[in-house]
């Protein structure tokens, strides 16, 4: 919430849409084939995005939307931060001035559940679940230890403090089938889990696109996982301890989407579709096709960078294997 950069060169770390505009090709690729599968006109549908952050995706986003010319009724902004709600107002206030066919609009959350009933939502998510709080469980024994944080009364510092795990927590882990090894961590995302069901169950028509990095339970719990996800990263550094820096890094754990599958499967009308890996997603719905065949010799001419960020979205520090894709449907008759 400090009004202060997180993202790209000058914040904490980089998101898909620093790299190139493939990633904002692709999903609006995605959009046209789930209008035609869905059966929706493409200028009835809210486009939503949630927690947009800067709004550089959105940017790209609405370009190509434009330039495809399949143009949703409204592109919706959903950021609760006030200072990226102002970054992205200043990006997007040129965009604002041109005839691209559609309103852009911030709401807030209530205001989207509020208007979701009145048109077929289409919704994109870029690593918005690993922000959520999380809950860190630790396994002794027979007993489940809780991590609470409490401040040193005699050098004013914090310091983490382990004790029996709450119910709800208990619950949650019995819930999930978590089994973990003695001595191991879990970062249980409560939160998380709780407010996608919430917010499915208040859609009627929709799809949603969750884009994240995480795994399954059985990923999460294993053996090399010990001392769970957490992480956090500061100026595009990473080291373990929240403590550390409070209020001044980013951080983040990894995203159990069989955690976030159960909560939406107990959703009325609503369809988890079978997870994929960002690189799997980014070729399946047509990012190769994007690649230009040359002949120039600029290593800088649009071509070749062109060529060159798509080749890093797919391949680049793993992230695009790192990355999950979470697709629902929802469908209230």
């Amino acid at each position: 919430m400090n009004k202060r950069p997180k993202l790209g060169r000058e914040g904490d770390f980089y998101t898909s849409a620093y790299i190139g505009e493939g990633m904002a090709r692709t999903l609006v690729r995605r959009y046209a084939r789930s209008c035609s599968e869905r059966g929706w006109n493409e200028r009835d549908v809210y486009w939503v995005e949630l927690g947009p952050g800067t709004g550089r995706l959105a940017y790209q986003l609405i370009k190509h939307l434009s330039l495809m010319k399949i143009c949703p009724r409204k592109y919706v902004l959903v950021e609760k931060s006030p200072y990226h709600q102002e970054e992205s107002m200043q990006l997007l206030a040129e965009l604002q001035h041109e005839q691209h066919q559609m309103d852009i609009e911030w709401w807030s959350e209530e205001q989207l559940m509020e208007n979701a009933h009145k048109a077929p939502i289409f919704v994109v998510a870029n690593e918005l679940l690993d922000a959520f709080p999380v809950e860190r469980v630790r396994r002794q024994g027979s007993q489940l230890m809780q991590a609470y944080i409490e401040m040193h009364k005699g050098h004013q510092h914090l310091e983490w403090a382990w004790r029996e795990a709450a119910d709800e927590v208990t619950a949650f882990i019995q819930t999930h089938q978590l089994q973990l090894y003695d001595g191991q961590i879990y970062d249980a995302a409560l939160q998380a889990s709780r407010w996608l069901q919430s917010f499915v169950q208040g859609l009627k028509k929709a799809e949603l696109l969750f884009v994240d990095y995480g795994g399954t339970s059985e990923e999460l719990t294993g053996e090399h996982r010990m001392e769970g996800t957490l992480a956090c990263y500061h100026h595009h550094r990473v080291q373990y301890d929240p403590l550390l820096a409070p209020g001044e890094q980013d951080i983040t754990a990894h995203v159990d989407f069989d955690v976030m599958s159960r909560a939406v499967s107990a959703c009325a009308g609503a369809r988890v579709h079978p997870l994929v890996t960002q690189q799997q997603f980014l070729v399946e719905e047509g990012l190769l096709d994007d690649l230009v065949s040359h002949q120039l010799q600029d290593p800088f001419c649009e071509e070749a960078r062109c060529n060159r960020a798509i080749r890093q979205l797919l391949l680049s520090d793993m992230m695009s294997e790192r990355f999950q894709v979470m697709r629902i449907t929802v469908d209230h008759r």
